[in-house]
């Protein structure tokens, strides 16, 4: 066995041998296959592969046959990553879309969003139907988005808007707004939803655990916070007096002055309304 090794031209690869024969061979793993045949063949005497060459199988193959490449199990797990990857990006991409437009999720569903999507959007094909979007994309999109609104709040003085308001179910419902205090690119001052909370009950110590929890989630240090803005109700100024204001010492509270109006509008239409 070592007597017929030794004449063997050790030096040769199996992609040294694949480049000599592009298209008929070609090398995966450290091994030489023949890509029409898909089958492992000796690399490292040519005559092996001149025996192999002058086959009945091999001729036929490459007479009927357009090579068809062996893919590898290393091969195959990139290739389905890359293509889950991609598949997963395109259906985020799909669901930032349509939130940051307004558009229901459902549309997905109706048939003509589907034969565009299919017809011209790359990979559009691979969007699924409005409930899998639901279940498995809308939480991924909204945790980027809370990540990038982090990054855009970070280390920049704030106004923290809050309010809240019952929703058809009779629950209440906590809507927490923070604005960087700088102009965007626009020239203006945007505020920007981070939280929305049921609460149990709405009192004062709820407001404030609500607000103060909400703040630690973006990474607002306390100093930071320059701006309390409020209605006129007696929770909301007692959850900055008792809570708020020892917690955010360069706080202001201000108390929003469009719900005044709206209070003396009430009050100025009441007796002509009776």
């Amino acid at each position: 066995m070592s007597a017929n090794t030794s004449h063997l031209p050790t030096n040769i690869t199996a992609k040294d041998r694949a480049k000599q024969f592009p298209n008929v061979l070609h090398e995966s793993g450290g091994k030489l296959f023949c890509t029409v045949c898909n089958i492992v063949v000796e690399h490292k005497r040519k005559s092996s592969l001149d025996r192999h060459f002058s086959t009945a199988k091999h001729a036929r193959r490459m007479s009927v046959q357009e090579p068809t490449r062996q893919v590898t199990i290393t091969e195959a797990v990139a290739r389905k990553s890359i293509a889950s990857s991609e598949r997963n990006k395109i259906c985020e991409d799909w669901v930032a879309t349509c939130t940051a437009l307004n558009i229901p999720l459902s549309k997905s569903d109706h048939p003509a969003m589907r034969k565009f999507l299919f017809e011209n959007v790359t990979n559009g094909g691979a969007i699924p139907g409005f409930h899998q979007l639901q279940e498995k994309y809308l939480g991924n999109v909204y945790l980027k988005e809370k990540e990038a609104l982090r990054k855009r709040l970070a280390k920049k003085p704030v106004a923290v808007i809050f309010d809240e308001t019952p929703d058809v179910e009779g629950r209440c419902v906590l809507n927490i707004l923070i604005a960087p205090l700088e102009k965007d690119e626009s020239g203006r001052i945007l505020a920007y939803l981070a939280d929305t909370v049921f609460l149990e009950q709405c009192n004062h110590s709820t407001v404030s655990v609500s607000v103060v929890k909400c703040l630690q989630e973006y990474d607002i240090a306390n100093e930071d916070v320059i701006v309390f803005d409020t209605d006129n109700a007696a929770y909301m100024k007692k959850a900055y007096t008792a809570a708020l204001q020892s917690l955010f010492p360069n706080s202001l509270h201000v108390t929003c002055m469009a719900h005044i109006m709206n209070l003396i509008g009430d009050a100025f239409r009441r007796p002509l309304t009776s």
